[in-house]
């Protein structure tokens, strides 16, 4: 992984981690918090399978994730713009979609039983 992709790698585990401690956001994905610490100072590279976690956090695919870090312009998909969407409605607007997503999700709790 070359210096920019390990500078934006570095970038994202920090937006992701936010306010969290390093050992808060170890935890989520089972790493040490010196594991995360190198990452966030470009000391050392996460495996494929922590890759994957992370990008899991941050809202990324492992595939759109690495090309991301790669450079590449990953190409939009319907879940894209349905969060582009969401991002920007008020909140009457977010506290309808609520509603309607947790009465989807008890409807498929009921239909699994």
């Amino acid at each position: 992984m070359n210096l920019e992709a390990r500078t934006k790698l570095s970038q994202v585990v920090r937006r992701t981690r936010g306010k969290e401690t390093l050992t808060m956001f170890a935890r989520k994905i089972n790493v040490t918090y010196g594991a995360v610490a190198k990452w966030e100072n470009l000391e050392s590279i996460p495996s494929t399978e922590n890759l994957e976690k992370i990008g899991n956090l941050a809202g990324y695919s492992l595939e759109e994730f690495l090309e991301y870090l790669e450079g590449k312009k990953p190409q939009p998909t319907k879940i894209d713009a349905l969060l582009k969407e969401i991002r920007s409605m008020e909140f009457k607007q977010l506290a309808i979609l609520d509603r309607a997503v947790a009465e989807r999700f008890c409807a498929i709790a009921e239909s699994v039983g």
